[in-house]
């Protein structure tokens, strides 16, 4: 915790800090504060979603984290969501790399 308070005093929301917060997410599952872990991991996608170039596969981790978290928690549906979610940022930037050889 103290790492993401220090990002957060220094800069404005960042992918460095978005690191951070995915990063942190597990530890809060595995010392029971999942509902924490879920704030980190949306807090994370938020980041991410809100820079210019939206999703790309440095989201991959936090969403699939929070996917992952969603099951546990049994609500299917909002995980069923995410996983549909980076199935196509995986196949969107598969496509780009095939293009671009």
């Amino acid at each position: 915790m103290r790492a993401l308070h220090i990002h957060r005093s220094r800069s404005a929301a960042s992918p460095d800090q978005a690191k951070v917060l995915n990063n942190l997410a597990p530890v809060r599952v595995e010392s029971g504060a999942p509902e924490e872990a879920e704030k980190l991991y949306r807090e994370a996608l938020g980041i991410r979603d809100a820079s210019p170039d939206g999703y790309n596969p440095d989201s991959l981790p936090a969403i699939e984290g929070l996917s992952m978290l969603l099951r546990k928690s049994e609500r299917y549906a909002e995980a069923e969501k995410l996983d549909s979610i980076a199935i196509g940022i995986r196949v969107k930037h598969t496509l780009a790399e095939e293009q671009g050889r």
